[in-house]
């Protein structure tokens, strides 16, 4: 998500009264330069640990393993180089996190710069519909936005069960970074983990919580 800066542009007679305008000459907001201080995510964060180090445990040095150490290697390459393009060049850092089971397999990535809430295209409302919920929305939870995804067709009227919902990312921002979780959070206890691994991000590359 890149952050613009707005410049309105007023004429008319209450900069002539003030005195504001100035005639032949013209001023402009210097872009403020990138913070570059490296980001280091921690091995283990919120339960989880590096993918990288689960998947040395669980699959050795087969060639099936250093062929997927390889993709991901490449995708956290790719994906630093397109946040710190989009961001002007602001630090950047990718890590993909496991359980145990390599069940669950969250990416988390971190920003040294603020970003605009969350969003997910167009903005439905669910009664027009004739749905107790859409199929994919952002809710604030917290100091995050999550992007959940109904997993079930709900209908007005009916109630939407918790745990047929998947929380498919999650991002909180604030003055020095901003956090992504990208994963697969099934029902209340998946969303609560990423929710988890959002705050606890946010708290490793920031130093408050």
């Amino acid at each position: 998500m890149a952050v613009g800066v707005a410049v309105a542009v007023v004429v008319g007679a209450v900069l002539l009264l003030t005195g504001a305008a100035h005639w032949g000459s013209s001023t402009s907001a210097a872009t403020p330069a990138p913070d570059t201080r490296p980001i280091t995510l921690p091995d283990s964060l919120a339960g989880f640990r590096d993918v990288q180090a689960v998947m040395g445990e669980r699959s050795g040095s087969s060639t099936q393993a250093q062929a997927q150490r390889s993709r991901i290697e490449h995708t956290v390459a790719r994906t630093t180089e397109a946040y710190q393009r989009a961001f002007g060049g602001a630090a950047t850092a990718v890590r993909l996190y496991a359980d145990d089971r390599l069940e669950v397999t969250p990416t988390v990535i971190a920003v040294r710069a603020p970003s605009p809430d969350l969003l997910n295209g167009p903005v439905g409302d669910p009664a027009d519909l004739r749905l107790a919920a859409l199929p994919q929305a952002v809710s604030r939870v917290g100091d995050a936005e999550c992007l959940v995804v109904q997993t079930q067709t709900v209908v007005a009227g009916k109630t939407v069960d918790p745990e047929k919902v998947l929380t498919a990312a999650c991002h909180r921002s604030g003055d020095a970074a901003s956090i992504w979780v990208y994963g697969n959070g099934q029902g209340t206890d998946g969303q609560r983990q990423m929710l988890a691994l959002t705050d606890a991000a946010y708290a490793a590359v920031t130093g408050s919580s």
